[in-house]
């Protein structure tokens, strides 16, 4: 468990860049995270949000990528193909932190990642990808197929920008990150 966010903690720019990727590092493993379950937003086809909560799959700082599962058939799919621009938000109301991550993504059906992370999800994991409906129609009976990987996907995200908010009675601070020429460049905003 990490110490608490002090104020003055928070106004160190590496200090809220290193606790805006541990907390999502975080929710890889522990469920009890919110990070676990972050929020993912794309953009639908009339240009509008959609927001839809998802398993955190991979946090991985050095190559600044964020990623889950979903179906291929499933609506985000569709939308990151149409504009791949996609956010991760997660509020840690214990630590009194809003993270939000912004990127871009891309959909991974076939290929050593799809394979390795099929591989790695368990059997019950695997019972939703063998559903033969596609997510959001209306529903009626059908048995489960038999090749769940048909409609399995990675969605991975290269993240290059950050914003990070962190809330304190004495004064919220707030951060905003963005990755150009091979680093982290930070700017503190107003909350």
């Amino acid at each position: 468990m990490a110490a608490p966010m002090t104020r003055e903690a928070g106004l160190d720019p590496d200090v809220a860049l290193d606790s805006a990727w541990s907390c999502f590092v975080r929710g890889l493993n522990d469920r009890r995270s919110p990070s676990h379950a972050p929020t993912l937003a794309t953009v639908d086809p009339t240009g509008g949000p959609k927001l839809r909560t998802v398993v955190l799959r991979i946090a991985d700082r050095d190559t600044r990528r964020l990623g889950c599962h979903t179906r291929a058939d499933a609506g985000k799919v569709a939308e990151i193909r149409q504009q791949p621009q996609v956010s991760w938000h997660v509020y840690d109301r214990k630590a009194k932190l809003q993270i939000v991550f912004h990127g871009r993504a891309e959909v991974h059906t076939s290929g050593p990642l799809a394979d390795a992370r099929w591989e790695a999800t368990s059997s019950s994991g695997r019972a939703c990808y063998e559903a033969q409906q596609t997510p959001g129609t209306p529903w009626q009976e059908a048995e489960p197929s038999a090749d769940g990987r048909s409609t399995f996907a990675v969605v991975t995200c290269a993240c290059d920008t950050i914003d990070w908010l962190f809330l304190h009675h004495a004064g919220h601070v707030r951060w905003r990150f963005r990755y150009v020429g091979g680093v982290w460049q930070s700017t503190h905003v107003a909350p």
